[in-house]
């Protein structure tokens, strides 16, 4: 099997992630909102309040994942390729965590942080606005593999 072709694509708009994200919060708030209407604790107990933290550290965390600036993803042909904002690309390995079929939620883990899984990072990418593009990146996010790395040899012959 033969490895895709290399393949380059410049990722700057997020609607479907963001709109993801803000039904998420309506579904958080609208949670509160009924378990508030049917409890018979009052507004100001111990539980309403921290129901009201979570939901405020909920809304605080999807705001932030709603802040992503663009960036161009590459298949060289034996290894992904990841690069914010103009800056140096990171080569890593990439996996799809979520396939909607008009969008794909990717997990690039760059290969010199390996051990630190906190570098890893979340890449939504939504069909609308790549249709021109679209079918070759699916394609060759699944069938892309690394190249193999060469195995060293003992001297007794062994891996």
């Amino acid at each position: 099997m033969h490895a895709p072709a290399e393949f380059q694509l410049t990722v700057s708009r997020f609607g479907a992630w963001r709109g993801g994200l803000a039904v998420s919060g309506m579904v958080v708030w609208g949670s509160a909102l009924a378990w508030w209407m049917t409890t018979e604790r009052p507004l100001l107990s111990v539980a309403a309040g921290f129901l009201l933290l979570a939901c405020v550290a909920a809304t605080a965390s999807l705001l932030s994942l709603a802040r992503l600036p663009g960036f161009v993803l590459r298949w060289d042909g034996g290894q992904w390729h990841l690069s914010h904002a103009g800056g140096e690309p990171s080569p890593g390995s990439l996996q799809v965590a979520i396939d909607s079929g008009h969008w794909l939620l990717l997990h690039f883990v760059p290969d010199h942080v390996a051990h630190h899984p906190s570098a890893a990072c979340w890449l939504p990418v939504q069909r609308s606005g790549l249709e021109h593009d679209w079918h070759h990146l699916r394609s060759t996010v699944f069938t892309a593999r690394p190249a193999a790395m060469p195995e060293t040899f003992g001297q007794d012959g062994r891996p």
